[in-house]
């Protein structure tokens, strides 16, 4: 029971992402035969871990995004523009 307790605390004090108005987190929607919020896109050579980064802090701070990254969501390069 302490654990639990200790993992909501946790929770609760992560950092989000708040509408001024309410305090309450957006509500993301997405409009139809949409997947992603955001497509992250970076330069192949160099750009690759930042962009990772990227998508990992936003998605800490908005919890129900849904961003597009190739190395994670990326099928084939061939398909690239079906995304």
């Amino acid at each position: 029971l302490i654990g639990a307790i200790v993992a909501v605390r946790r929770v609760a004090m992560v950092p989000t992402i708040r509408l001024v108005s309410d305090r309450q987190q957006p509500e993301l929607t997405l409009a139809r035969g949409h997947t992603w919020h955001l497509f992250n896109s970076h330069i192949w050579s160099t750009g690759q871990d930042a962009a990772a980064v990227i998508k990992k802090q936003l998605q800490l701070l908005i919890p129900d995004i849904k961003i597009f990254l190739d190395v994670d969501d990326l099928k084939s390069i061939g398909a690239l523009e079906e995304y």
